[in-house]
């Protein structure tokens, strides 16, 4: 019997911007305006424009970029920068905020024409197929939903809306870790609702199930002093 591969890449990735984490302060601080703007432009044509330029026009396999623009560990921490730090007025610009959720739509539907658009040449429909095009235009729901949570962060006033993020927030280094734990001993939580509701609400619950008892379980363990220093 050979055990599950747990999919530890994100925390392979997190070390790794921990590490780099002094040089991309000093790369943020000092980028201007127009700089992050270009950033921006140019993560939207590598990893959104070209891949489906590459494939429609028949340019081989859909691999080419440029590593340190389309780097997501770089790019994401300098966009959340420009974001909360540089620019947090822009949560509140009710009508860029409603741009960026049109264009985040868009972008999904480009995304899905573009699965089926594959498929329709390749007649090969797969978790892996699917993957070809499942990057494209990540940037534009990540930063609808960044400055959507940034916006309502700053209206809370619910003491039960604290009291919920405060609760999972924190956890979530920790939900990633246990959460492939969890997710096999509560397998049979999705085959016992699969029959009554369906695969597609049975495998919410599930998730949801599991996500919340690994955030439980890490706000336990919090309450040891110096274990809260590193969750």
């Amino acid at each position: 019997m050979t055990l599950p591969e747990i999919p530890y890449w994100f925390l392979y990735t997190y070390l790794a911007a921990l590490i780099m984490l002094p040089f991309l302060r000093a790369l943020a601080t000092k980028l201007s305006e127009q700089e992050f703007k270009y950033l921006i432009y140019l993560q939207l044509i590598l990893t959104g424009i070209l891949p489906i330029m590459q494939y429609v026009f028949r340019m081989g396999s859909v691999d080419l970029s440029v590593p340190f623009v389309s780097t997501d560990v770089i790019f994401y921490m300098l966009l959340g920068y420009y974001l909360h730090v540089r620019r947090p007025d822009i949560a509140a610009n009710k009508s860029i905020v409603r741009t960026v959720w049109i264009l985040a739509f868009l972008g999904l539907v480009i995304t899905i024409a573009m699965v089926l658009y594959q498929f329709h040449l390749t007649h090969v429909l797969s978790e892996q197929s699917s993957q070809t095009f499942f990057m494209l235009f990540t940037i534009l729901p990540a930063g609808a939903i960044f400055l959507f949570f940034q916006n309502h962060e700053q209206k809370l006033k619910s003491r039960k809306q604290h009291l919920f993020i405060n609760f999972f927030a924190p956890a979530v280094l920790g939900v990633y870790l246990l959460e492939e734990m969890y997710r096999i001993l509560l397998l049979p939580v999705f085959t016992w609702l699969l029959p009554l509701v369906g695969s597609f609400i049975a495998c919410w619950i599930w998730v949801l199930v599991v996500v919340s008892l690994a955030a439980l379980t890490i706000n336990v363990v919090r309450l040891i002093p110096p274990v809260k220093k590193y969750l």
